[in-house]
Order: C-alpha cells, then structure tokens, then sequence
C-alpha cells in the first residue's frame, strides 16, 4: 500500500470474521480483511478502487452472501410519510442502522422511474444507483451519524460515520428541492429488475415561491 494504511476506519458485523475498511474521509470501501483466510487470501480488495478500470471486461463470480449466517436483517423503519397517489414508500438504511429512512417514489420496475448509473469519479467507487426525489419526500432518522464530502461545488456526498454505507448526495444549492438517493441502500429492492439509465440527468426542480 502506498500510503493511508493506518488511515482506514474498521468495520464488523456478524461474526466479525471480515474487517471492513473504509476511509473516514469520502467514505469509499477500499477493501475488506479476512481473519481466518489462508496467507493470500486474507485481502479482498474492491475494484472500483483501481484507476481506469473497465468493470465491464472483468469476469465476474457470483456469490450468494445474502444465505451467509448469521442471517442480515435490516433495523425496522418507522416514516410519517403518506404515500401520494401511484406512489409507493420504501425503506432503507446503512448497514449498522444508525441511518434509516424512507422515501416515496412511483414503483421501481424495469419500465418505471429511471434510475440513474453515474460514472463519476466518487460514484463509480461507491456503486450509486440514484434517484432524485423532492426532499419533503425522503424522511432521514439519525442524520447526525452522516459524515459529509464534498470536492466540488454541487453536491456534498453523505455516508454513516460507524459503517462507511454511502446513502446521499445533498445538492448544495438552496433552490433546488431535490435529495439524491442511493438506492442500493433500499431494503427489499431487487436491482436487477430496475431501469437503469448510464448518465441519466433528472430535470432540476426548483422550490416554488
């Protein structure tokens, strides 16, 4: 490793045989360390890490960590919002469950509201599948546990501060009535069955006067 090594913030769960490791600064997940992994086998690094790597050309080996004991489940949500009319609320949260909220949304289906692949420099490390609802849509509990980062001058990208789970942009200018969401971070959300849209621009929406 070049530098940063001590830098790191950790992370378990389960039966805290993986040590997730993330930087506390922009919340990307740089790698994870096996403690009970053979020598060579103890590092798994993610590859949205490495610079110009083309994703797509990699072959890929599936791997069903959902079936992993012990079972994940996810921290019970509680929302005021109300559904509008053709809407749905769905809930998520970090990993940890210091970050929960809810946010409504026209049904996800691979024929409904895009979602959008962006391939930036800070989204492509962190996997965003996003979404631009108004904010009065997205209720957010534990917000303080959300550490912000920001290297431009739009957005500032939200991530919990215990677990490195990337969750939000927050636009920055005070105009625009739009929260972005990562729906990755949705419970029960199947991401195979969306509309996915590489580079998709929402229509910027305005507060109203």
């Amino acid at each position: 490793m070049e530098k940063g090594e001590n830098f790191f913030k950790d992370y378990e769960f389960g039966r805290n045989t993986l040590r997730h490791k993330f930087c506390p600064k922009c919340g990307s997940s740089v790698m994870a360390v096996k403690h009970d992994a053979p020598d060579g086998k103890k590092i798994a690094i993610n590859a949205r890490m490495f610079h110009d790597a083309n994703l797509d050309s990699l072959e890929k080996a599936s791997f069903d960590g959902v079936g992993l004991e012990p079972v994940y489940h996810a921290p019970q949500v509680f929302s005021n919002l109300v559904a509008k009319d053709g809407f749905k609320i769905y809930h998520g949260n970090c990993h940890c469950g210091a970050v929960t909220y809810s946010v409504q949304s026209e049904p996800f289906t691979e024929t409904g509201p895009p979602v959008r692949e962006c391939d930036c420099s800070i989204c492509s490390r962190n996997g965003y599948l996003t979404i631009y609802p108004r904010i009065a849509d997205v209720e957010i509990h534990g917000e303080d546990a959300l550490t912000g980062y920001a290297f431009g001058e739009r957005t500032t990208h939200k991530f919990c501060s215990l677990c490195g789970t990337s969750l939000f942009n927050y636009i920055n200018n005070p105009k625009q009535d739009m929260r972005c969401v990562n729906i990755r971070t949705l419970n029960e959300l199947d991401v195979k069955r969306l509309n996915i849209v590489s580079n998709y621009a929402p229509p910027i929406v305005f507060f109203e006067d």
